[in-house]
C-alpha cells in the first residue's frame, strides 16, 4: 500500500503588496536573483509542500529535516536583522554630512552673488565715465560726416549740371544739323550716350533729394533732353530707311547710325523695344501687301513662297542693316518672330475655307521644316545669323565657283570681326566711377546681354491644330489603301519551290514601313494631339489587317489550284503557315513600335499609347490558323479512316505487321507535316504537332466504332495497327526536320502515349469476356457511351447491352463520369464540315 501523500496545512495569509509585471521585470534586470523568495509570484504554501512532499519527509521531531529547515532559516533571519540595523546606522551618520555639506554649498553660493554684484556695479561705472569722455569727441565726428556728406553731394550736383549741360548742348547740335565744336554725328551720338549714362549714373546719388528745386529742375531738362534725343534718333533712322537700299550709303551715316543704338541703349528698353518694332513694321509691310489673305500668293499652295520671301528679306536686312544694329539686339531674330506671327494669322484665315488633306499635310511638314531653321539661327543673337541667309538658296552652294567661295568665307569673317568690334565699344566707360558703380553697371551690361531666346516652335504651325482632323482622315486612308493593295498584290497561294526564307506575307513589311514613315513624318508636325490620334490610326490599320489575314483562312474565297494526291493543294498548306508566321512577325514587332510611339508622343499620352489588344488579335489568329491546318490535314487522314472501317473485321483470318490503311496514314502525315514543320518556328511547331495528336486520336476512336463487328484475331491485328500509329504520332514532330534526330519533347511523347492508350484499352476490353468490369478497370470514370459502342462491335444484342449498362451503372458514380472519347454524331459531322471546306466531296 503506497504512503499516503500529507502536506502542510496554508497559514494565515495576509495582505501581501502586488507589484506590476513591469516594476518586476525592472527589479530582475537591476537586482538579478535566482532564490524563488524572491521570485514575484512566489507562493508560501507551493514552497513548503515542495520542500516537505509527505509526512515522511519531515523527520523526527528531533534532529529531522523539518528542525534543521527552521534552525537555518531563524539564523538567516538574524543574519537579515543585523544587516537591517547595520545600514540604518550608517544611513543615519551619511544623511548628517549631507545636511552640512548643503549648508556649505549655499554660504559659497551667497558669497559668488556678492561678488557679482560688486563687479556690475563697477562696470556700470565705467561705462558712465566712457561716455563722458568721448560725447565731444561723437559731436565732432557727426559734424565730420555731415560736411563730407555735403561737399560730396555738392561736388556730385556740379557734375551732374555740367553734365545736363553738355548733354543738352550735344543734343542740339544734333538736332540743329550742325556742331559748334565741329564734331560728327558720329561722335555727337557717342558723346551724347557717354553724358546721358552719365547722367543717369550721378542722377541715382540724389533719389533722396527729388524735393530739392535745383535736383527736380535738373531733372525735368534730362527728361526733356531724352524725349529730343529719342526724336532725333528715330528721325536718323526714317531718313535713312527713306533714302532707299538703291542709294549708296554713306559711312559717316552708317557709323551715326550705330552710336544711335548705343544712344538707345542708353536711353533703354522701352525706346529700344519701340526701334525695334518699327524696323519690324517696315521690314515687314511689303510682305503684308503681297501675302494678305485674297491676294494671289495667300493661297496655302503657295505658302513656301512666305518662307522663300522671308530669306531674302533678311538677306537685304543684313546687307543694308547688319552693321549697324547691336548683335545682342537679334533684330533678325525679332523680325522672324513678327513674321512668324502675321503668318499665323495669314494662314488661319486661309484654313477657314475649304482645304484639301493633301495639300494641308506637305504645308504642314514645310512649315515645322522653316520653324526649326528660324529657331537654329534666330532664337538667340549670334554671328551666325546671317551666315545661312547670305546666298538665296543656301543648298546651291555646291554650285558656286570657287571664288563666289572665297568671298564668302571673306564676307562671314568680316562680319564676325565687326561684330566683336561693335561689342567691344559697346563696354560702358568707367568714368573714373567709384567701384560699386563699377560693380552696377557690368550687372546692367551682364542682364542687358542676357537676352529672351525665342521660340519659334508653333509660332506658325499652331494655327493646323483645329484642322488636324483631315490629316488623320489622309493616314486613314492611305493606310487602307496600303491595305487594299496588299490584298490586291500578294500572292495567298504561295508556290513551294518560291518560298523565301522569311516565310511569311510580304504585307507585313508593307504596313510596318508604312507606319514608321508615317510616325517619323508626324512626329515632326509638334502638334501635341496629332500623334496620338494617328496611333488610333495605326491600330485600326493592324486590325484590318488581320482581319484581311483572318479572311484568307477562309478557302472558298481563294482560287484552288490543281489538287494534290491528298485531296488538298499544297499552296493551301503554306498559305495556313504563312498566315501563322505572319502574324507571330507582327505580335513581335508591335512592342518595339509601341515604345517607339512613346518616345515621340507627349508625356500626358504616353501611358495611353498600347498595342496589348492588337497583340493579342494576331495571337488569336495564330491559334485559328494552326486549328485550320491540323482540320486540313486530319480530314485528309479521314479517307484512309474510313477504309480501315469498312473492312470485313468480323470474318478477318490472319494478322500481319501493318494494314494497307496505316501505310497511307503514314505517307499523309509525311507530306503535310513536313510541309507545316519547314515553315513554323519552334514554339508554334511543338502547339501544331500536340494539336494534331489531340485532334486525331478522336476521330481514330470513332473509325473503330464505325466498324461492324470484330472478331478476336482482328482485334490483335487492331492492336497492332495502334501502336503503329503509335510509332508515328511521337514521329510527327522530326518529320520534315533537317535533323531528324532532333530531341523530341518528352510532354509531347507522354501526351500522344496517353491518348493511343485509350484506343489500345478500347481494344483490350473487346477481347475480355467480363467487359463490363474490364472497362470499368481501364476507365473508372468511362462514359456508359463509349461502353455500348464497345458491346456493338462484340455483337451483343439490344436487351444483353442494356443488362450490361446497368451493371455499368452500379459500379460509377454518375456525377463523375467523363466525357464520350468520341461521340460518331459529332465527329462525322465536323469531317462532313471540312470535306465540304476543303472541296474534298
Amino acid at each position: 500500500m503506497a504512503e499516503q501523500k500529507t502536506t502542510i496545512p496554508p497559514p494565515r495569509t495576509e495582505t501581501v503588496l502586488q507589484l506590476s509585471p513591469c516594476v518586476n521585470a525592472v527589479l530582475q534586470e537591476v537586482l538579478p536573483s535566482d532564490d524563488p523568495l524572491d521570485a514575484p509570484d512566489f507562493d508560501a504554501v507551493d514552497f513548503i509542500n515542495k520542500l516537505f512532499p509527505d509526512e515522511a519527509s519531515l523527520g523526527p521531531p528531533d534532529g529531522g529535516d523539518l528542525t534543521q529547515f527552521l534552525r537555518k532559516s531563524r539564523g538567516k533571519i538574524n543574519q537579515l536583522e543585523d544587516d537591517i540595523s547595520r545600514a540604518v546606522r550608517d544611513a543615519s551618520s551619511e544623511r548628517t554630512k549631507t545636511e552640512n555639506s548643503i549648508v556649505d554649498a549655499r554660504e559659497a553660493i551667497q558669497e559668488l552673488f556678492a561678488k557679482v554684484k560688486s563687479i556690475k556695479e563697477k562696470a556700470n561705472e565705467s561705462e558712465i565715465m566712457v561716455k563722458e569722455i568721448c560725447r565731444d569727441i561723437k559731436k565732432l565726428d557727426y559734424a565730420k560726416k555731415n560736411l563730407t556728406a555735403t561737399i560730396t553731394a555738392l561736388k556730385r550736383l556740379h557734375m551732374l549740371g555740367s553734365a545736363v549741360d553738355q548733354l543738352q548742348h550735344v543734343t542740339a547740335s544734333n538736332d540743329s544739323g550742325r556742331s559748334s565744336l565741329k564734331m560728327s554725328p558720329a561722335s555727337q551720338y557717342e558723346q551724347a550716350a557717354l553724358n546721358l549714362q552719365a547722367v543717369d549714373i550721378l542722377f541715382t546719388h540724389f533719389d533722396d533729394y527729388k524735393h530739392v528745386p535745383k535736383v527736380s529742375e535738373l531733372r525735368d531738362q534730362v527728361i526733356k533732353t531724352r524725349r529730343q534725343l529719342e526724336d532725333n534718333v528715330f528721325e536718323a533712322f526714317a531718313n535713312f530707311h527713306r533714302t532707299g537700299p538703291d542709294v549708296m550709303d554713306g559711312v559717316e551715316t552708317v557709323e551715326a547710325l550705330k552710336y544711335a543704338c548705343r544712344v538707345v541703349d542708353v536711353l533703354g528698353s522701352n525706346v529700344k523695344n519701340r526701334l525695334c518694332k518699327w524696323m519690324c513694321s517696315i521690314q515687314l509691310e511689303p510682305y503684308r501687301q503681297m501675302f494678305s489673305p485674297g491676294n494671289d500668293a495667300a493661297s496655302l499652295a503657295l505658302t513656301e513662297r512666305r518662307f522663300a520671301w522671308l530669306k531674302r528679306q533678311l538677306k537685304q536686312y543684313h546687307e543694308r542693316y547688319g552693321g549697324i544694329f547691336p548683335r545682342q539686339w537679334n533684330v533678325p531674330g525679332k523680325i522672324a518672330a513678327d513674321f512668324c506671327k502675321m503668318t499665323h494669322e495669314h494662314l488661319s484665315r486661309t484654313l477657314m475655307g475649304s482645304i484639301d488633306a493633301a495639300t494641308l499635310l506637305p504645308v504642314l511638314q514645310l512649315t515645322v521644316q522653316f520653324e526649326d531653321e528660324l529657331a537654329k539661327y534666330y532664337s538667340v543673337p549670334t554671328v551666325e545669323n546671317a551666315s545661312d541667309y547670305l546666298p538665296e538658296a543656301p543648298q546651291l552652294e555646291e554650285d558656286m565657283t570657287e571664288s563666289e567661295r572665297i568671298k564668302r568665307k571673306y564676307a562671314l569673317k568680316r562680319m564676325r570681326k565687326e561684330a566683336a568690334e561693335r561689342d567691344r565699344r559697346d563696354r560702358p566707360h568707367s568714368l573714373s566711377l567709384p567701384a560699386e558703380t563699377k560693380a552696377q553697371l557690368e550687372e546692367e551690361e551682364k542682364q542687358r546681354k542676357e537676352q529672351e531666346k525665342i521660340n519659334f516652335n508653333g509660332m506658325i504651325s499652331d494655327c493646323f491644330a483645329p484642322h488636324t482632323g483631315k490629316l488623320i482622315i489622309l493616314e486613314r486612308n492611305n493606310i487602307r489603301e496600303v491595305i487594299e493593295q496588299i490584298e490586291k498584290s500578294e500572292n495567298w497561294l504561295p508556290d513551294s519551290a518560291l518560298v523565301s526564307s522569311e516565310n511569311r506575307f510580304a504585307g507585313s513589311d508593307e504596313i510596318l514601313v508604312y507606319v514608321k514613315k508615317s510616325l517619323q513624318r508626324c512626329s515632326q508636325l509638334r502638334v501635341k494631339q496629332i500623334l496620338f490620334d494617328v496611333y488610333k490610326e495605326y491600330k485600326r490599320g493592324f486590325t484590318e489587317y488581320c482581319h484581311l489575314l483572318n479572311r484568307k483562312l477562309l478557302p472558298e474565297q481563294q482560287p484552288f489550284s490543281k489538287k494534290s494526291e491528298n485531296g488538298f493543294t499544297e499552296s493551301q498548306l503554306l498559305s495556313c503557315c504563312f498566315i501563322v508566321n505572319t502574324s507571330e512577325y507582327m505580335g513581335e514587332t508591335l512592342p518595339s513600335l509601341e515604345a517607339s510611339i512613346q518616345k515621340l508622343i507627349a508625356d500626358d499620352f504616353q501611358e495611353s499609347i498600347d498595342f496589348s489588344e492588337e497583340i493579342g488579335q494576331f495571337q488569336n489568329l495564330i491559334n485559328r490558323a494552326i486549328q485550320v491546318t491540323v482540320s486540313a490535314i486530319v480530314a485528309a487522314l479521314a479517307k484512309p479512316l474510313t477504309a480501315m472501317s469498312k473492312l470485313p473485321w468480323a470474318t478477318f483470318e490472319s494478322t500481319g505487321d501493318r494494314s494497307d490503311y496505316v501505310t497511307e496514314l503514314n505517307n499523309i502525315f509525311i507530306h503535310d507535316v513536313s510541309i507545316v514543320s519547314a515553315l513554323l518556328s519552334k514554339d508554334y511547331h511543338t502547339f501544331f504537332c500536340s494539336e494534331l495528336a489531340r485532334a486525331f486520336v478522336p476521330v481514330f476512336i470513332e473509325s473503330v466504332y464505325r466498324c461492324r463487328r470484330i472478331n478476336e484475331l482482328a482485334t490483335q491485328q487492331l492492336l497492332l495497327d495502334a501502336h503503329t500509329i503509335k510509332t508515328i504520332l511521337q514521329a510527327v514532330p522530326s518529320m520534315g526536320l533537317p535533323d531528324p534526330n532532333r530531341r523530341i519533347p518528352t510532354s509531347y511523347t507522354k501526351f500522344v502515349t496517353k491518348e493511343v492508350s485509350r484506343v489500345q484499352n478500347l481494344l483490350k476490353v473487346l477481347t475480355s469476356n467480363e467487359p463490363v468490369q474490364t472497362f470499368h478497370l481501364f476507365f473508372p470514370q468511362g462514359h456508359p457511351d463509349d461502353l455500348r459502342s464497345v458491346l456493338e462491335l462484340k455483337g451483343w444484342r439490344k436487351s444483353e447491352q442494356q443488362i450490361a449498362l446497368q451493371d455499368y451503372a452500379k459500379l460509377v458514380d454518375p456525377q463523375k463520369l467523363n466525357n464520350p472519347m468520341a461521340t460518331a454524331q459529332s465527329r462525322t459531322q465536323d469531317s462532313n464540315i471540312m470535306r465540304k471546306i476543303f472541296k474534298f466531296a
